[in-house]
């Protein structure tokens, strides 16, 4: 069972197994590639860009943690050494940038 590690914007860290490979599937496959910038950078770059909903599916009862905190900015797949970066919805219509 593959291992997810979420990254927030202070360093912290926070590891779980994945609940769903089919959820895992599926996040995999709605990935899109955006201009995303990180808090600390100048300029956005090209990301893969997910949304919380489909992460959530992933995270089975931690969940809340993406959905309800927004929390964590980036999930890694450890197993395969993958990178996605989470797109919250903004409450002034923004989004990735």
């Amino acid at each position: 069972m593959a291992e997810l590690c979420f990254f927030d914007k202070c360093g912290t860290t926070f590891g779980c197994p994945v609940a769903s490979p089919t959820a895992l599937k599926r996040m995999k496959q709605r990935a899109e590639i955006k201009s995303y910038k990180l808090p600390q950078e100048i300029y956005p770059r090209k990301r893969r860009v997910v949304k919380p909903v489909d992460v959530a599916a992933v995270m089975g009862e931690c969940a809340w943690l993406v959905l309800e905190r927004q929390d964590f900015y980036k999930v890694e797949i450890v197993d395969k050494d993958e990178t996605f970066y989470i797109e919250y919805e903004q409450e002034n219509g923004g989004g990735a940038q």
